[in-house]
């Protein structure tokens, strides 16, 4: 009989039975508690349940039988209450030793042996091999932490070896027992050795070149030993402020799942549930348990000590009291520290200042403690070890402080060491200051800034008034210029109302017409064009009209100065080359007046040539062509402008011309989502560091051969633009007539040129003095129309729309931002042509081509035989997506350049060699690898590339041979192949690269741009639904179309673009059914759709970051729908958690007799591509572990799938119905009955009104971003 005290015990033990892998340390510890107490044979069987005893006694009297019988009955009642209360007593351990997942299950268990046996018979590693693969993968990963000891370390992995020797198998004989425990011993010394940190790494050396090999208990003796004799390092109550244990990452944190509530985020040691529950289950035990026994029974580890808020701000301040070098600052007002985090050098001393100004508003300084205070002046700090400028007083301040950025903002280096740091200058390197280390801080002892460095900053440091940035920025808005200071390209600008008379005269006009806010979406699908002048005075190169093309996509602006406006011909055609060159792209659309230039026959040609479409405005209506007209209106304002404030001939409007585009194209508009057209156009922002205000004074520094050692050693010019082919600015030297282009210019921006030295008189009969003799400044324009090189031999990057234009330095065509950033060139323009600097040969007339084989000459059988090439299906391109969204695996994506001709032939394939191969008489040409046009090409290059990823360790997968797959022991990695498109995603431990916070969002928006485009229908209006409600479209309603070539080739474009719009589905399912015989009304159902399409623009699915990966799918049909043939349409829909990742939308081939057949089909189809899905996604790694809900609107449907009988109605779907229940009862789904309203798949069944599609569009989850800003 068992002891009786236990029912003093609610917890036994300290282990928490929480699933397989604490099984074996819960059953140990279980195992030695009830043997203690003497209670183990009730779990074992061995002491049964109570019987009534027989009665034996028969030479007994009736009167003693019957007090013998009274006797047995209550004996057994005592006995079998007994062995209950034991067993209850045993049941009610396991249970509060088990998290509530497990221990809900057990009530219905009646005996504790039966209890233990279904636990052992769940969760022992010998009844499951998973559970032990499992252990084995996580021993193998096993690593010995930081700060964690030896003894603790052995425990941890000895706890693993002993699940995992319940496993081991039975044997006989002492030989066999004994080998196999070296055998078993000398692995469990190879697993412990690897895990070791490699702080042990001699011990561990030492002990695994020993002959023969220690066993694991004298090698774990000898760690602990090592481990004992290593000096302990203490902290001294000085160095230490506040010591806390490492918060656990985000990382750590989002991958732990509690086993007890079976939430994210923590684990069982730090539940709140389980802490909550088990002060529960002491308050229900009553304190029967004394403290002393308690702590005898449980091998609990005691709680840390609980420190309450006062007593931490106690200790805080008790250290706080004691005196700290790092927490000292020399007193006085001479010491200036060094702060990373302060905005501005500043101090609280006013005596400091050598000039100082107030500032007016003041600005406000904000502290730690979100306490401020004010500036009040502005000024500059100088003394025998100082010069600091642009600081802040601040009289409230106790500190003097220098700013880290505003230092290093002035170009200077900062070098800090434990033994101070130094202020140098990086382009000169000299030592510019130096400061100490005091405790933790730097205090600078000396600096002395140049002036050239101040002088500099002084628009980025300095508050100043707007007018000189209005006048820099060739007079821009006030508007303008305060959208530019908040984005931080002006510096400190204190914004006043201010009056500019220049601008007034300038710019003064009547009222605008209304513009329109229509864009292209691409560079260069629309640009429009104006030709200007004649101008009432030629330029010195001999111009007098200039032509413009502005890109409607940037609204990015290039000009070109003209002498006759037949020039437009030989500069559009350089303009255009360059656009090829530059960009890689053709101008589709190009918009412009009726000017007789426009429509000048070699100009058409050269339009119909690149395939370019012109579109001109009505005669008399130029607000038709009102962007170009509009721009030519505010370059002639800012010329003008230029012109006025500068008091600068109007001969020099060429150049004002030149500047005012540079500059408007580096101004931010609202009609460019507050970005410059440069940024558009470049994807980079401009430099406004190189600005100057045109017209001022500038110095150019003299080359030595123009002056003597006498002579000045620089030449007071007027500063007149950019050069773009050169790095440099445009500056006119009034005493020898010429343009001088150099960068060793000073600037004196505050004075005009005019107001220093009049301009020389330039008669029409006089040499112009645009003329240098080492710059072709003006060539001429019809004299070389050879574009720029596009070849990765030539570095330069310049683009050149006016290489060949008189007056043309295209300041607003270059890729480069400021003139110091123009990439040095290697062409050289001699005698109007481009010449290499290596000889005279022109490179540039290489026509690049590729030989590309004539396929259809191929015959099957002789030179080809198998053509077939997979391709990764779109649906494995988005569940691969999705999965990697939840996982938070990075996404790469490559693009195989020529990725055909990297396969090899397997056939004989013969060529005639290529025109002007030498010696090609009479002779072939055998291919070893394949060339673009053969037959066999995809599949020889997929076979290569299969080849070649295998050699790597990837295995294609069965149910996608585009998916690759490759598992290795730090995770798994997959590549989907798409043709030559590879993505490629792994775990962070194979691919060390951030995701996605929120997930991947997918979108065509740009190819739905590109279609409207091409219908014609960007200026359409937009409808709320791709089809009208309950519209039946037949083959005979309507007129023929005469051409199907447009119908067919939107259709096309159609169904690759519902690849991610599956609000497409039905629509295009539905107008694809008419593709050889179209008429107009189908033709009219192809526009209201693409009218839709313009309404959701940016429609698109969203695979998010949070979603789970759990597959559910939807099952629908639209019962003899089509009203031709009345064949029912099919549709279904897959879900991975949120993301949506398969549907279709598909008209049934045969005719269902009734709803329920229908119905049934589409179940029979869905269910296919479940299958499917579920092997699919446990290749990429999201395996499926329990049965997938597929959901259904028809009752009947789910009762014929789950009736065992058929009937005459069922028959001709009989093969759907073992099909369907054979799945059924493998669990891999179950259906489910889901109203109307709420099924899914109804969107691609049949038309919808409004409404209902939106609530259809948003349960899918379909996301809808904003136009991206480019």
């Amino acid at each position: 009989m068992g002891s009786t005290s236990g029912h003093e015990i609610t917890h036994p033990i300290t282990v928490i039975l929480d699933g397989p892998a604490s099984y074996h340390a819960w059953s140990q510890n279980m195992t030695v508690f009830l043997k203690g107490r003497r209670l183990w044979r009730y779990v074992t069987g061995d002491i049964p349940k109570p019987v009534p005893r027989s009665d034996t006694d028969s030479g007994s009297s009736d009167g003693d039988s019957v007090a013998a019988a009274v006797v047995q009955v209550d004996d057994f009642e005592a006995r079998l209450e007994e062995w209950e209360s034991i067993q209850c007593r045993i049941l009610s351990w396991f249970i509060n030793t088990s998290v509530p997942a497990i221990s809900s299950l057990l009530p219905r268990l009646e005996t504790g042996q039966a209890a233990w046996s279904f636990l052992a018979t769940r969760y022992n590693c010998t009844y499951d091999f998973a559970l032990e693969f499992h252990i084995e993968v996580k021993l193998y990963q096993m690593r010995q932490e930081s700060g964690q000891s030896i003894s603790d370390y052995y425990s941890q992995t000895a706890s693993m070896w002993e699940q995992l020797a319940a496993a081991d198998p039975p044997l006989r004989y002492a030989e066999d027992i004994d080998l196999f425990a070296k055998y078993k011993d000398r692995r469990r010394f190879t697993q412990f050795m690897m895990g070791l940190r490699e702080d042990f790494e001699p011990t561990r050396a030492a002990l695994l070149s020993r002959s023969p090999l220690p066993s694991l208990d004298a090698a774990v003796k000898e760690l602990i030993s090592e481990e004992n004799r290593r000096p302990h390092h203490h902290l001294s109550s000085s160095d230490v402020v506040l010591a806390t244990p490492r918060p656990p990452s985000s990382s750590d944190r989002s991958r732990r799942i509690c086993t007890y509530c079976q939430k994210p985020g923590h684990d069982i040691t730090e539940c709140y549930r389980k802490k909550k529950d088990d002060k529960r289950k002491q308050h229900q035990s009553r304190g029967i348990l004394p403290l002393p026994q308690a702590a005898a029974v449980s091998s609990a580890p005691v709680d840390d000590p609980v420190v309450t808020v006062s007593q931490l701000e106690s200790m805080f301040h008790r250290y706080m009291s004691q005196p700290s070098p790092a927490l000292s600052v020399t007193s006085g007002n001479k010491s200036w520290l060094l702060d990373s985090a302060c905005c501005n050098h500043m101090t609280p001393h006013a005596s400091h200042f050598s000039q100082k100004t107030p500032l007016a508003p003041s600005p406000i300084i904000y502290t730690a403690d979100s306490s401020h205070m004010s500036v009040s002046h502005i000024g500059t700090i100088s003394s025998p070890d100082l010069t600091i400028p642009d600081t802040y007083l601040v009289p409230k301040l106790s500190l003097n402080l220098l700013s880290v950025g505003q230092l290093c903002e002035l170009g200077l280096d900062l070098h800090f060491s434990n033994h101070g740091v130094d202020v140098q200058d990086p382009l000169t390197g000299k030592l510019l200051g130096t400061g100490r280390k005091t405790g933790r801080l730097f205090e600078l002892c000396n600096l002395q800034i140049p002036s050239h460095m101040v002088s500099s900053s002084v628009a980025a440091t300095t508050t100043l008034s707007p007018d000189l940035w209005h006048s820099r920025l060739g007079h821009a808005s006030l508007s303008r210029l305060q959208l530019l200071a908040s984005q931080g390209h002006l510096g400190s600008v204190n914004f006043n109302k201010f009056d500019c008379m220049s601008c007034q005269f300038g710019k003064q006009t009547k009222l605008p017409f209304n513009n329109s806010d229509s864009f292209s979406s691409a560079p260069f699908d629309l640009v429009h064009s104006d030709v200007w002048g004649p101008a009432p005075f030629t330029t010195e190169g001999g111009s007098r009209y200039f032509v413009i093309f502005v890109d409607d996509y940037s609204r990015f602006t290039w000009i070109y100065l003209l002498k006759h406006r037949s020039d437009l011909v030989s500069i559009f055609q350089t303009f255009h080359k360059m656009i090829q060159t530059q960009f890689s792209r053709t101008i589709k659309v190009f918009r412009s007046d009726n000017a007789q230039e426009y429509h000048d026959k070699s100009f058409l040609s050269i339009l119909d040539s690149n395939g370019t479409l012109p579109h001109y405005s009505c005669p008399y209506t130029s607000q038709q062509n009102g962007r170009a007209e509009r721009k030519l209106r505010h370059i002639l304002d800012v010329v003008r402008t230029l012109l006025i404030s500068a008091s600068i001939p109007e001969r020099f409007w060429g150049e004002a011309a030149l500047t005012a585009v540079y500059t408007i194209n580096r101004i931010p508009s609202p009609t460019t989502h507050k970005k410059s057209p440069f940024e558009l156009l470049y994807d980079k922002l401009p430099d406004y560091s190189s600005l100057r205000v045109f017209g001022c004074v500038c110095f150019v520094s003299l080359p030595s051969h123009e002056r003597n050692k006498l002579e000045p050693r620089s030449r007071l010019c007027c500063f007149l633009g950019y050069g773009i082919s050169q790095k440099g600015f445009r500056c006119y030297d009034p005493i020898s007539r010429r343009l001088r282009i150099s960068r060793h210019v000073e600037f004196w921006e505050h004075q005009t040129f005019s107001s220093r030295q009049h301009f020389p008189f330039i008669s029409s009969s006089m040499t112009p003095i645009f003329t240098d003799p080492s710059i072709d400044l003006y060539p001429d324009p019809v004299r070389d129309s050879t574009p720029p090189p596009s070849s990765s031999d030539v570095p330069s990057l310049v683009l050149s729309p006016a290489a060949g234009s008189p007056d043309s330095d295209p300041a607003s065509s270059a890729p480069s931002e400021s003139p110091t950033d123009i990439r040095r060139s290697t062409r050289l323009v001699v005698n109007g042509s481009i010449r290499s600097r290596l000889g005279l040969m022109d490179p540039w007339n290489v026509t690049r081509t590729r030989l590309v084989a004539r396929g259809f000459t191929q015959e099957y059988g002789i030179d080809y035989e198998e053509t077939f090439a997979p391709v990764a299906r779109l649906t494995s391109v988005r569940s691969l997506l999705a999965v990697a969204a939840v996982r938070h695996w990075p996404l790469f994506q490559m693009d195989v350049k020529n990725a055909f001709l990297n396969g090899d032939l397997l056939e004989e394939v013969y060529m005639q060699p290529p025109p002007g191969y030498p010696d090609s008489q009479n002779q072939v040409c055998r291919l070893r690898r394949a060339l673009y046009g053969l037959k066999q090409a995809p599949r020889a290059w997929f076979a290569k590339f299969s080849s070649v990823v295998a050699q790597q360790g990837f295995t294609p997968s069965s149910y996608d041979s585009a998916l690759f797959i490759r598992h290795t022991s730090t995770g798994i990695t997959l590549i989907l192949l798409y043709v030559d498109d590879m993505i490629i995603t792994a775990t962070f431990s194979v691919l060390r690269s951030p995701p996605s916070s929120d997930g991947y969002y997918l979108s065509q928006a740009k190819y739905a741009s590109d279609l409207l485009s091409k219908a014609g229908l960007t200026d359409s209006k937009t409808v709320s639904t791709p089809l009208e409600l309950n519209v039946k479209l037949n083959t005979t309603d309507g007129e023929p179309l005469s051409d199907a070539t447009l119908y067919r080739q939107l259709v096309g474009s159609l169904i690759y673009l519902t690849v991610t719009r599956p609000d497409l589905a039905y629509a295009v399912h539905l107008v694809s059914q008419f593709m050889s015989a179209p008429r107009s009304t189908h033709y009219a159902a192809v526009l209201r759709i693409l009218r839709y399409i313009k309404g959701t623009l940016f429609h698109g699915l969203h695979f998010s970051a949070q979603s789970s990966l759990e597959l559910r799918a939807y099952a629908d049909a639209n019962w003899a729908g089509d009203p031709t043939d009345r064949r029912s349409t099919t549709g279904y829909c897959f879900l991975l958690g949120s993301s949506l990742i398969s549907w279709r939308s598909k008209k049934q081939s045969v005719v269902a007799r009734s709803s329920t057949e229908a119905e049934y089909r589409a179940l029979a189809d869905a269910t296919s591509e479940l299958l499917w899905l579920r092997w699919l996604l446990a290749d990429m790694g999201a395996p499926q572990t329990t049965s997938t809900p597929i959901h259904c609107d028809n009752r009947s449907a789910i009762h014929i799938a789950h009736n065992d009988v058929f009937h005459e109605r069922t028959k001709h779907i009989e093969i759907d119905c073992h099909f369907i229940r054979h799945h059924l009862q493998q669990s891999a789904l179950h259906l489910l009955s889901v109203s109307s309203e709420d099924q899914l798949a109804d969107v691609f069944t049949k038309s919808h009104p409004p409404g209902r599609l939106r609530d259809l569009v948003s349960k899918l989850k379909m996301a809808s971003s904003s136009p991206p800003c480019v």
